[in-house]
């Protein structure tokens, strides 16, 4: 069973999100969303034809001070073709999840978390639930 359409978004947390925004922007990255998402985030859409995946800023540092991570990618997010699907299949092979899939209002969209054998973040994201 093919579980994922492709790459939907990388999230990646940035010193400062406006000056990395542009710079994205002049390499042909274009905006599509501005969130208060771990203290003000900005969505980029990656350049070139087609349903291109999202390049996701954070600040590593919130407004109030408190650091949330350091400059680098989080974590990439997958786009499934059902969420449902692919996190019971995945589930019932052994891949770790804290949670089932959620929805995320700000986002539209349905996440669940799993980790790799080093620990980091590979997320399942799905546009509906089935």
């Amino acid at each position: 069973m093919d579980l994922f359409e492709g790459i939907d978004h990388i999230d990646m947390a940035v010193e400062d999100v406006e000056a990395s925004a542009a710079f994205y922007e002049g390499m042909g990255f274009r905006v599509t969303r501005r969130t208060d998402h771990a203290g003000g985030a900005v969505e980029l859409r990656f350049p070139g034809e087609g349903r291109q995946p999202v390049l996701e800023l954070i600040p590593c540092v919130k407004p109030d001070g408190t650091r949330i991570a350091t400059p680098g990618i989080r974590h990439i997010g997958l786009r499934c073709k059902d969420i449902r699907a692919a996190h019971s299949e995945l589930s019932q092979r052994g891949y770790p999840f804290k949670n089932e899939p959620k929805y995320v209002a700000v986002t539209e969209r349905w996440l669940a978390n799993t980790t790799d054998p080093s620990g980091a973040i590979v997320q399942l994201v799905g546009v509906q639930q089935s």
